[in-house]
């Protein structure tokens, strides 16, 4: 690890930040390290998903930007302005990471005091796609949360929610599912303590079906588990017909969703290896149902 002076952050670090900074503070540690993705920042999974597929998930990267600018479609201190200025930029900056690496003495990723990234997030999530580290400062200043109920203030839909943590249970190895029946809100506190941080919360109305109720209702939770929770665990509370119609859900485009964003979820459950999918396919084995989705979808054992 070594250390900056605040003169030489100067052109590496946005000014914003820096006039942020502790006034008494001379020196500031950096470290190489490999971003991750972490539950408060849901706008990592968006980006990853454009590189890896901007065809299919342009939509998506750009209601993400959108909840960002609040609509405007611009970047206060920059030139960028409208969502293909966005693309262009990032896929520019993509192809430059993969060849040349992170070049930390144009710019470095500002950390918080968690450890967890406080801009730079584009740059981030360019060097995670190249399999390449960065160099980030230690600010010691407060964590950003951009997690799901951000983007949802801020007007992205349920559909698009959906789509980017289906993403980002497949790329976050700690991301854990809960399909539960709806509890009190201070049980499920309590079991979120047990778990970890809230990635996703959703109350998935079922449609009526035999068994069921008109008005029945299963949680979703996605979370970042702890080292105790075992891998690939998935947690049901739910009755077997609950669990079953969930599962229906899961596997299938979202009623009502729009038609764009119905085909970006049914190609992300049928392309490469879905974690979350497997977790559900294990869950329907063991109701006798692991055969007919292994049908669905032409997948082997």
């Amino acid at each position: 690890m070594r250390h900056v002076s605040r003169d030489d952050l100067a052109g590496r670090l946005e000014p914003f930040l820096i006039a942020r900074l502790a006034p008494g503070q001379g020196q500031f540690a950096c470290r190489r390290f490999r971003p991750a993705l972490i539950w408060s920042r849901l706008d990592l999974a968006i980006k990853l998903l454009y590189l890896k597929d901007a065809e299919t998930d342009r939509d998506l990267y750009d209601a993400h930007i959108a909840a960002f600018s609040l609509g405007d479609m611009k970047e206060p201190g920059s030139n960028k302005y409208g969502a293909a200025a966005f693309r262009q930029q990032f896929e520019d900056l993509h192809r430059r990471i993969r060849d040349e690496g992170f070049d930390a003495d144009q710019s470095l990723i500002p950390l918080a005091r968690d450890g967890s990234i406080l801009n730079g997030a584009h740059r981030a999530a360019c060097a995670m796609q190249a399999g390449q580290p960065v160099v980030g400062v230690e600010t010691g200043l407060d964590p950003v949360i951009y997690d799901y109920r951000y983007f949802r203030r801020r007007g992205m839909s349920d559909e698009d929610l959906d789509a980017a943590v289906l993403a980002y249970v497949d790329l976050a190895p700690q991301a854990r599912i809960a399909l539960l029946s709806p509890m009190p809100r201070r049980a499920e506190r309590a079991l979120l303590a047990r778990l970890g941080p809230l990635v996703y919360r959703r109350v998935i109305r079922l449609t009526p079906a035999p068994n069921l109720p008109a008005d029945g209702a299963l949680l979703l939770l996605v979370v970042d588990a702890d080292a105790t929770v075992p891998d690939a665990a998935l947690w049901v509370s739910a009755s077997h017909d609950e669990a079953r119609a969930m599962a229906r859900l899961l596997l299938t485009p979202l009623q009502g969703a729009r038609p764009g964003a119905s085909r970006r979820l049914l190609y992300r459950w049928r392309r490469g290896t879905s974690r979350l999918r497997h977790q559900v396919i294990a869950l329907l084995g063991r109701m006798g149902m692991k055969e007919n989705v292994r049908r669905l979808y032409r997948r082997g054992r």
